[in-house]
């Protein structure tokens, strides 16, 4: 715990906030008395979020939900007030430390302690899910161990947030390392995505590692969570390991419910033990914990006593003195009355022109008062610029710098201050290590360009460069992408794209159908039924039509490249069976006049039909540069069947294969 600030209130709605639990990119964490004397936790959510109509909607609706939120292992809600200028939430205070902190301090948990994480954890799911809330955030800093078990924080935050508007490119709701592959892939979330956190957070706390790995940027972690497989080196415990791997599927529907994780933890895990569940160690430091809590309130308890005593001697001395204050009102009465106040406003800030490059945490707040644009993005072939919000005004005063990581200034007379966060995502797939990233990002302010591609970022988590430029209003502010030797570009005043030769059209391309099919296997025919879908049954897939693509280069006069998701294909051949579609006439694109389009160049379509989670290089056809239509057939008779169960990987024969068709439709 920390310290109130300067700037933090001394009471929110009645309750008194003792000193600060924490600060992220949503809000303000207080511990808080309230008036009875009980402590609680107060979340004063940011103004960013305040001033959106559809955020304060859902979070009305989410936090009337979580009102209604029972068990033992969930924190729940007091009081809120969704309609206050800055809403906020107030929920019972739990002293315990974070799963993250305890982790990081203490090191892993024994299997004992995961043992009774899994279950207090499981119920809490069961909890928030039984009233239709999805927590979305699911992670070791949302889980509190107390003595007397885990304690699940902040739903109902999350899910209003992920409605809003405000989820845009600077900001996306969950934490890389923990959330669903169907999250980070932008797609919409039910119960199962917080059951993939929930193995997530087990395999965290039994090994002290993230099962995706927890270094590198945002856009590195997501693509491991979304087409790799968990790392759970140590996690060799029997039950702890089966119960993992099954809340970590990449598929949203194999995954199990709340009640059964309950189930499965009753008959297969071992029952939790009889005393202190934690190590000696943490249990120590949740005893000093609460030590401090109560060290804290008896110092305010005692220090409002003293201000009580304070303000009735006062009133005793006014009293007495009040014939001679008569007095000297009068005597000054045709002069000056100076009333010297606490003034929480902050100074005048200093004069500045020029330009500023800075980063900031995910999701940093507005500068009060600001208009904001929408957001904009340039989107190139091997990684994308964009903003997440970007806005025009006078001044920063020193609490809106501060929030910017930045100072406070203010522009001067005929210019104006524009104030943007600027977000870089590079495709890591296209560029494995050792490998040259032509992409380049750079500002041009007038005719003064800086280059932004190797600006400082952390390694540990996103974050946003923060642009600050003072300059005249006609100054042209422009932000660029280089990549592949062309550039775009964008205005950053009003958010609109200037000029993109990256220009794409997309569609969507969901492979669906299922079809028996029959092959010899060592002489033998084996017949399945087969299905195809997308690499990720709960992931958007697109198809595009673009005018560069990776490893073909730029299209010739007249021509694009047309990329489409290859898809994965599902049955049981009795042995580990590879589906390989060497020859280019397995894929082709049949256009609406008829013409008929090979495959221009494509990967190997590796099926492995007894395992998930494979998702193919997308197939290329060269196509003319007006298509906009047309249908894409996978003719599995030109594939070849590969059972890679022996050392030779043995080649077999389609006896009747299927064939896919996926029709395509792209807007003008």
């Amino acid at each position: 715990m920390e310290p109130l600030t300067g700037t933090d209130p001394a009471f929110i709605a009645g309750y008194e906030t003792l000193g600060r639990l924490g600060a992220g990119g949503m809000g303000v964490v207080y511990l808080g008395r309230a008036p009875s004397g009980r402590l609680v936790a107060v979340k004063v959510i940011r103004a960013r979020f305040a001033g959106d109509l559809e955020f304060r909607a859902r979070f009305h609706r989410e936090v009337a939900a979580a009102r209604v939120v029972s068990g033992a292992f969930t924190a729940p809600v007091i009081d809120a007030d969704p309609d206050a200028d800055q809403p906020w939430l107030v929920t019972a205070y739990v002293a315990g430390l974070a799963l993250d902190e305890a982790v990081r301090d203490f090191g892993p948990l024994p299997v004992q302690s995961v043992r009774t994480l899994a279950g207090g954890l499981a119920e809490a799911l069961r909890s928030i899910h039984a009233v239709g809330l999805v927590h979305r955030d699911f992670k070791p800093s949302n889980m509190l161990l107390a003595a007397d078990g885990p304690r699940v924080i902040d739903f109902g935050i999350s899910r209003a947030l992920d409605a809003s508007k405000l989820t845009q490119t600077g900001f996306l709701v969950g934490s890389p390392g923990f959330m669903s592959p169907e999250q980070a892939a932008g797609q919409a979330t039910g119960p199962a995505s917080d059951v993939f956190s929930f193995g997530a957070v087990l395999a965290y706390a039994a090994t002290g590692r993230e099962p995706f790995g927890g270094d590198g940027p945002m856009p590195a972690q997501i693509y491991r969570t979304l087409y790799t497989e968990p790392d759970l080196t140590g996690l060799d415990t029997p039950w702890l390991r089966e119960i993992t791997l099954a809340c970590l599927d990449k598929q949203a529907e194999r995954r199990p419910t709340a009640q059964p994780l309950l189930d499965f933890l009753l008959v297969s895990a071992p029952p939790s033990p009889a005393g202190p569940w934690l190590p000696p160690a943490v249990m120590a430091a949740l005893a000093q914990r609460v030590q401090q809590s109560e060290h804290l309130l008896e110092i305010h308890r005692l220090a409002t006593e003293k201000a009580a005593a304070e303000r009735r001697r006062r009133s005793r001395r006014a009293v007495i003195k009040g014939a001679a204050g008569v007095a000297v009102l009068a005597a000054v009465g045709t002069g000056s009355v100076v009333l010297i106040v606490e003034n929480s406003i902050p100074p005048r800030s200093p004069e500045w022109s020029g330009l500023r490059v800075t980063t900031t945490p995910l999701s940093p707040p507005n500068p009060g008062g600001w208009n904001y644009t929408k957001e904009a993005q340039l989107a190139g072939p091997h990684g994308s610029v964009g903003i997440s919000w970007s806005a025009v005004g006078d001044e920063l005063d020193s609490h809106e710098a501060a929030d910017l990581h930045t100072s406070a200034i203010r522009a001067r007379p005929g210019q104006k201050l524009l104030v943007a966060a600027v977000d870089q995502m590079v495709t890591y797939a296209a560029f494995p290590p050792g490998k040259a990233n032509p992409v380049v990002v750079k500002l041009k302010v007038g005719d003064q360009s800086t280059d932004l591609k190797n600006l400082p970022l952390s390694e540990n988590s996103s974050t946003t460069q923060v642009i600050v430029v003072g300059a005249a209003p006609t100054t042209p502010i422009r932000l660029q992408l280089v990549d592949a030797g062309r550039m775009a570009e964008m205005d950053l005043r009003t958010a609109k794209v200037i000029d993109n030769p990256y220009q794409q059209f997309q569609s969507d391309a969901a492979w669906t159908g299922s079809a028996t099919a029959t092959a010899f296997f060592y002489g033998q025919p084996v017949t399945t039924e087969i299905s195809a879908s997308v690499g990720l049954s709960t992931s958007k897939q697109v198809a595009s039509i673009v005018n560069y693509f990776p490893g073909n280069g730029w299209a010739p006069p007249g021509k694009a490249f047309l990329a489409v998701p290859a898809p994965v294909l599902y049955g049981s051949f009795l042995y580990p069976t590879e589906v390989q579609c060497d020859d280019s006439t397995a894929f082709s694109f049949h256009l609406p006049s008829g013409a008929v389009v090979p495959a221009d160049r494509h990967a190997r379509t590796t099926i492995l039909l007894d395992t998930s989670g494979i998702t193919p290089v997308p197939v290329t056809f060269l196509v003319p540069a007006d298509t906009r239509g047309g249908r894409i057939v996978l003719d599995l008779s030109k594939s070849q069947l590969r059972d890679i169960s022996s050392s030779g990987a043995t080649t077999h024969r389609w006896q009747k294969a299927p064939t896919f068709a996926l029709p395509l439709k792209f807007p003008s």
